[in-house]
């Protein structure tokens, strides 16, 4: 979905905006972050939860969300 050239893109466009936004504590994400965060962004859009909290609740846990952002 996202070749390896955008994944690039992205996270140095996401960088240099955190350091413009705060210099003093840039975010400094890595490329395998931003590809963790996409797929969360697509995951939490094929299920249709009333709240997010229900990604990580035992009865409605989402494994491949909970995993990546615990």
């Amino acid at each position: 979905m996202f070749d390896k050239d955008s994944i690039a893109l992205l996270t140095d466009q996401s960088n240099l905006y955190s350091v413009q936004m705060n210099p003093n504590k840039p975010l400094c994400i890595s490329q395998h972050e931003m590809e963790h965060f996409i797929g969360t962004l697509i995951m939490t859009g094929i299920y249709s939860f009333p709240t997010p909290r229900f990604f990580w609740m035992n009865t409605t846990l989402v494994e491949s969300i909970a995993s990546v952002m615990s």
